[in-house]
């Protein structure tokens, strides 16, 4: 992440100008009644004041001339000074501006030692400040919907203000803005670049105006990995600011940082480290050796020493950074966090497992317990909370493992996220007692809790209650949280009333959660399929339309229109949109079957075989894994009965046999691997568990820890510690994982 990453600021139009006042003071008793939208343009010599006077006659924009030209500290918003009264301007000026026509241009006045042009701005520009003001207003409060529907007629409205207006810059700039909130990276990068290019031809390559857009631009290229590009808008930024600024200020260090950035992931690494350095000297010039920014800037000259094999230096960048950020950081921060993370993996890097071990522990306590000094106690929740996960290979009773790991929680101070990443990694291990159990016990220490509340209900629902998990969504709905979206419960909320036939009800739900996030393409969807379910298809199709518009690359909203036009009777239109959605996702098996019948409908018979043949090979596909899982899952019933009885002997031949079917399967190797530690075939496991990562099949936190312990049993300290260590590791990245569902 950038250490600046600001965006362009919506404020009121700020009226506190030097002209302002010089213009506006009060001759005393003079009140007037008009209200005119005013701007201004104020240079050094009368021969450039009629010069820019004539110009504007002849066409060109006052907006634009006023940003290019005007001394006035009201240039940067092309001169407008805001909605003023004429009785309130001195006498020079209201002489100047009597008689005058909406769009015209005073006569050059003198003011204070300059000369000035005062214009009356046309009812078509002030439609256009109305609009953005409107939508800044919208977009502070979060109301993007609000926002989009001002900033769009602002833009509509500026592309009718002439050419060459640095107006169209300012409305495509606040679209980008937008698009960049609501998550909509590839329409932001689009809208600042044509932000750029509108800025570009109005007031020139290189204008100050396009330096925060251009930088914008850029981080979002590189979060959509396109490299090349940021690297060009970085440099474009670089050296826009480096001439306006000047080489010491920070917001240039900003760029090169970003650049930095760039090259590193671009594999230019002695570039990197140049930008790297470059934007650490300025910083630690101009903000001082201690500010936030030198601390993450030293951070990403560790990761490029650390990629170059420096252990050393980078742990020393490392330390330096940790030392700036954690005195002023809570424990749980972050920058804390990830910096005891990086120190963990140089020690390891360095062969101080033990060292890595202990600063990854510390930085799991200080995330995810509530007394981070105790990570011992919370270690051997997670220690227990593994043995849980690894019951399916093991073939012990179930019981014992989950009493342990219950007890152990009982005894720790969880956070509530721990128990939700815990009992979503439960839940996709299908240990559905144990999430149940776990979950209880977050509901019983967080009441209040919006994201426990909604985890109960999903419990409930996946067991058939669904009185009980429409009573939990409705407690959810009136916690406070950001997470779940109250969208995202209401939506939830008229699924499950779907699915017990109210469909009436689940409309509403639906049209509740649209009110709140009209945006929402799972929302638009969930209604086009409820219209679709009442044959209302009509209704459906436009639900799936809009849906398409909002996410064109979402292959299901193709679908769903496919099967759509199918029940309208309307072939053609079925065979585009289902080959839409293949295009999106060539796997998708139905959309195949829709195409080539639709196809063949319209009597295009040979391209519709070859989608049918396409849809019979991915069903036939789908078909062997279902053969393949059941398989395997047979086997695993037979392994854990043989372990059950004691005879580990058979269970680890059954897993031997079904390997030579299976070789490949992950779910059968650690099977495998722990059965023959149970055993106490410790090389054996070892040997099995450090194949499953040496092929590549899994390298997760159960693996690790049996390797530690297999490792220990055989007595081999050094290679324990180094498991122990990556283990811990892998708990880190599951949980944060699994939290992020």
């Amino acid at each position: 992440m950038l250490t600046e990453n600001r965006a362009p600021r919506h404020r009121p139009w700020s009226h506190a100008h030097l002209a302002f006042a010089a213009v506006l003071c009060l001759a005393p008793g003079a009140r007037g009644q008009e209200a005119p939208a005013l701007g201004l343009i104020l240079v050094s010599t009368e021969a450039e004041a009629s010069e820019l006077r004539g110009r504007v006659a002849g066409g060109e924009s006052f907006d634009t001339l006023a940003r290019l030209h005007s001394r006035d500290a009201s240039a940067p918003q092309g001169g407008y000074l805001g909605v003023l009264r004429i009785g309130d301007l001195r006498d020079a000026f209201r002489a100047a501006l009597g008689g005058l026509e909406s769009g015209a241009v005073s006569a050059v006045t003198p003011l204070d030692g300059g000369y000035a042009l005062l214009r009356v701005y046309t009812d078509a520009e002030r439609e256009w400040i109305r609009n953005r003001e409107a939508g800044a207003a919208a977009l502070r409060d979060g109301r993007y919907a609000d926002a989009d529907a001002a900033f769009d007629a602002a833009l509509r409205g500026a592309e009718g203000l002439g050419p060459r207006d640095a107006r169209l810059g300012v409305s495509l700039n606040d679209r980008a803005e937008l698009g960049r909130l609501r998550g909509n990276l590839a329409e932001a990068a689009d809208f600042y670049g044509r932000a750029v290019s509108a800025w570009d031809e109005a007031l020139g390559p290189g204008h100050a105006s396009t330096a925060s857009s251009l930088g914008q631009m850029a981080e979002i290229r590189l979060a959509l990995g396109d490299h090349a590009a940021a690297a060009a808008a970085f440099g474009r930024a670089l050296d826009v600011r480096e001439r306006v600024l000047g080489p010491g200020h920070s917001d240039v260090a900003a760029t090169l940082n970003g650049l930095g950035l760039t090259r590193h992931l671009q594999g230019d690494y002695a570039g990197a480290r140049e930008h790297f350095e470059r934007a650490l000297g300025i910083w630690e010039s101009a903000l001082g050796p201690d500010h936030a920014n030198v601390a993450s800037v030293l951070g990403n000259l560790a990761a490029v020493a650390m990629i170059e094999s420096r252990h050393a230096e980078a742990e020393r960048l490392v330390r330096r950074s940790l030392a700036i950020v954690e005195p002023a950081l809570a424990p749980d921060h972050p920058e804390v966090t990830r910096k005891l993370e990086a120190l963990a993996e140089l020690r390891g890097l360095q062969g101080d497992w033990a060292e890595a071990a202990r600063l990854y522990g510390q930085s799991l306590a200080a995330v995810w317990s509530a007394a981070p000094g105790r990570v011992d106690a919370f270690l051997d929740v997670v220690e227990r909370f593994v043995d849980v996960l690894s019951l399916p290979f093991v073939g012990g009773a179930p019981g014992g493992a989950a009493a342990r790991l219950d007890d152990a929680a009982a005894s720790a101070a969880l956070r509530e996220d721990f128990y939700l990443a815990a009992g979503a990694i439960l839940d996709s291990e299908g240990h559905a007692a144990e999430r149940e159990s776990i979950l209880e016990r977050a509901a019983a220490r967080f009441p209040d809790s919006r994201p426990v509340r909604y985890g109960l209900a999903e419990l409930d629902a996946g067991r058939g209650r669904i009185a009980d998990a429409l009573e939990s969504l409705e407690s959810a709905a009136l916690l406070e949280g950001a997470s779940p979206p109250l969208v995202t419960i209401l939506k939830r909320r008229g699924d499950l009333l779907m699915e017990a036939g109210r469909l009436e009800a689940a409309g509403a739900a639906y049209v509740d959660a649209s009110n709140v996030d009209p945006g929402s393409v799972a929302v638009r969807l969930a209604l086009g399929n409820l219209h679709f379910r009442s044959n209302r298809f009509d209704a459906a199709l436009a639900e799936f339309d809009e849906a398409a518009r909002l996410d064109p690359g979402n292959p299901t909203v193709h679908y769903r229109a496919a099967e759509t036009y199918v029940r309208m009777g309307r072939p053609a239109e079925a065979a585009a949109a289902a080959g839409r959605a293949v295009e999106r996702d060539p796997d998708d098996r139905r959309a195949h079957y829709i195409r080539g019948r639709a196809l063949m409908e319209t009597g295009r018979e040979a391209e519709g075989r070859q989608s049918l043949a396409v849809y019979a090979r991915l069903e036939e596909r789908s078909r062997e894994e279902n053969r393949r899982q059941l398989e395997i899952s047979g086997i695993e019933r037979d392994m854990r009965a043989a372990g059950a009885g004691g005879d580990l002997e058979s269970a680890v031949g059954i897993l031997e046999a079904g390997l030579e079917r299976y070789p490949a399967s992950y779910r059968l190797r650690l099977a495998l691997g722990l059965v023959q530690s149970r055993a106490g075939l410790h090389r054996d496991s070892i040997r099995t568990l450090d194949s499953l990562i040496e092929d590549g099949l899994g390298d997760d936190a159960v693996v690790r820890k049996h390797l530690a312990d297999a490792y220990r049993s055989v007595g081999d300290a050094a290679a324990s510690e180094r498991h122990d260590a990556l283990f811990l590791r892998r708990i880190l990245s599951e949980l944060a994982s699994a939290l992020s569902r």
